[in-house]
């Protein structure tokens, strides 16, 4: 039996500021207690990777939150207002759901905000 490949999953909420990672997404990271969001502007390509408890830019995964919601959930009103200038598509009002890309060597996910 073939299984089909994980992909990893992002839904960014326009209205209520909110970006969601999926579970699917941070199994594949390994389920980290920590996790990083890196935005490339140029590129209009969003990173999730593992964080670290010292690192300033990481965020806690509350595991309670996982199970609650089955995603993670970052709020950030200048975040989301960022994005939108970076990518001009997203609309305030939307919700856009990204797929991306594993890459296991870097234990990276990535995400272009133009797929």
């Amino acid at each position: 039996m073939n299984s089909l490949p994980v992909i990893p999953t992002l839904s960014i909420d326009m209205k209520k500021n909110r970006i969601r990672i999926h579970r699917n997404t941070l199994h594949l990271l390994g389920s980290p207690k920590y996790i990083q969001l890196l935005v490339n502007p140029t590129k209009e390509l969003i990173v999730v990777m593992p964080g670290r408890k010292d690192d300033p830019l990481a965020h806690p995964v509350k595991e309670h939150q996982i199970t609650d919601n089955n995603c993670f959930e970052l709020s950030s009103k200048k975040l989301i207002k960022s994005l939108r200038q970076v990518n001009g598509m997203f609309k305030e009002q939307n919700l856009y759901k990204l797929c991306g890309h594993y890459f296991e060597k870097q234990n990276v996910a990535q995400f272009y905000m133009h797929d």
